[in-house]
């Protein structure tokens, strides 16, 4: 969740800025990093109050468990999010990473819209339903990641198990409910009326519905196949002769 991160940035602020002055707890890019108690000073005007740094809690419902270290960096945003929208017909499907799948059963016209927000660096793929078994096959853990590492990666994962969820939406222009994967990210649904959906995902992964967060819509959207990443290129620095 950041606590480590946050009780730095509190540190700076008390210090005007001179992080030196305090002592500053390990930051990264992946939780778990907190391994004991830290108890820390400082922060608060009275001392008959202290503050502790502790582990943070493991959820067993969120993906990041079964992931290994570098796909738990994958996952976890490191840069502002930006939306992948997708234009899926009933019938057809987006594959997030191989990692999760959400599939249109039912809908009140023949496409709906999808926006999954999540790490730009999990690959995504728009398809028919029907394909996706041979597309998994092929390109798990290749090029559909995370995870990582193809069959034989894979294959130390458990299958991944469906469950049908059943959203009701109120606008084509934007979205107005979002399907939840714990530890991994969201897709808001873009529908004027009922809309019946196939999530799959790994088992004991909760999967969960509420009112969408972001209703915006990609400027752009994607089209079937792969997507392309968006992780900014990185700037030439070479100097100009």
């Amino acid at each position: 969740a950041g606590k480590s991160s946050l009780i730095n940035a509190m540190h700076r602020c008390i210090s005007d800025g001179n992080a030196s002055k305090q002592r500053a707890l390990t930051e990264a890019a992946v939780p778990g990093t907190t391994l004991g108690i830290v108890q820390l000073g400082g922060i608060l005007p009275t001392a008959r109050c202290r503050v502790f740094d502790t582990p943070g809690v493991l959820h067993t419902h969120q993906i990041t468990n079964l992931l290994s270290a570098a796909e738990v960096r994958m996952i976890l945003p490191r840069r502002a999010l930006k939306p992948r929208t997708f234009r899926c017909e009933v019938g057809g499907c987006i594959s997030l990473g191989a990692c999760a799948r959400l599939e249109v059963l039912s809908a009140p016209s023949s496409t709906i819209y999808m926006t999954f927000w999540g790490s730009d660096e999990i690959v995504c793929h728009m398809g028919k339903a029907t394909n996706a078994p041979e597309l998994w096959s092929k390109h798990a853990g290749i090029t559909l990641q995370p995870p990582v590492g193809g069959k034989e990666r894979c294959n130390k994962l458990p299958e991944l198990e469906m469950m049908e969820v059943n959203v009701f939406g109120n606008s084509w222009k934007e979205s107005s409910v979002d399907v939840c994967i714990a530890g991994f990210g969201w897709v808001g649904i873009g529908v004027s009326g009922q809309c019946r959906l196939r999530v799959w995902t790994f088992p004991s992964i909760e999967v969960s519905t509420r009112e969408a967060m972001i209703p915006d819509f990609a400027k752009q959207f994607e089209t079937p196949g792969f997507t392309k990443a968006l992780i900014p290129k990185k700037k030439n620095k070479k100097a100009k002769a």
